[in-house]
């Protein structure tokens, strides 16, 4: 911890405001998950960073995008799948699907 994250924490005070770092904090637990990346370690680094309060508010606003986030995409893309089931049954049924409705 002492040779990789302190060092990581500091170099993000020098390099960037606090503003600045809550944002890169926000997008990436909010963009990570909808990209099948892991954002757990941005996670704890910004509950080191901002502390609990503000860290927690933080993670917890971003986690309810970024669960929001695929929720949405598949929303939008719904209708896509439902004339691709239509389109090819059979390849439907083999994969398990049959319909949205």
């Amino acid at each position: 911890m002492d040779k990789d994250l302190i060092p990581l924490i500091q170099w993000e005070i020098r390099t960037f405001t606090h503003p600045v770092c809550g944002l890169l904090f926000f997008a990436s637990v909010a963009i990570f998950p909808t990209i099948l990346l892991p954002s757990t370690p941005s996670m704890w680094i910004a509950g080191m960073t901002f502390g609990y309060g503000y860290g927690f508010l933080l993670i917890i606003s971003a986690a309810a995008v970024g669960v929001s986030l695929p929720y949405f995409i598949g929303q939008l893309s719904c209708h896509k799948i439902q004339g691709w089931l239509e389109r090819y049954p059979d390849q439907a049924a083999r994969v398990g699907f049959t319909s949205f409705d």
